[in-house]
């Protein structure tokens, strides 16, 4: 196709979304900072998995950065936190994020108020 008035193509023609991103729908949009075209970041252990229809159920996994994809879902995972594994289920609201945001790297400690020396109270100012 041309524009009326001159020969230069209106449109190139844009790549078709990754296969890999096939059930994501909307969800592409709001969680994926990488490009359509190439797809979501899947570790070459995930996928193999994936490829051979294997299961997940009690998979280690090191991979923080690998996306969640839909197949993966009802399974679950153990992931690497910098010292333990951590056992995750995956479940359809955890399509679309990273392996590495359901596995805390820090401890939570509560915020404790000192009075005396040597002596903490836990609680409120």
């Amino acid at each position: 196709m041309t524009y009326p008035s001159s020969g230069y193509p209106a449109t190139k023609a844009q790549p078709s979304a990754s296969p890999l991103l096939s059930g994501f729908g909307a969800v592409t949009r709001a969680f994926s900072s990488r490009s359509l075209w190439k797809g979501a970041f899947v570790d070459a252990f995930l996928s193999r998995i994936k490829n051979n229809g294997g299961a997940m159920n009690g998979k280690k996994i090191w991979s923080r950065r690998s996306s969640i994809l839909p197949e993966f879902v009802g399974s679950s995972v153990l992931i690497y936190n910098g010292k333990t594994h951590v056992r995750c289920k995956i479940n359809e609201g955890k399509v679309g994020h990273k392996f590495g945001e359901f596995a805390f790297t820090r401890r939570r400690r509560p915020h404790r108020t000192t009075i005396a020396k040597g002596k903490q109270v836990k609680g409120k100012k």
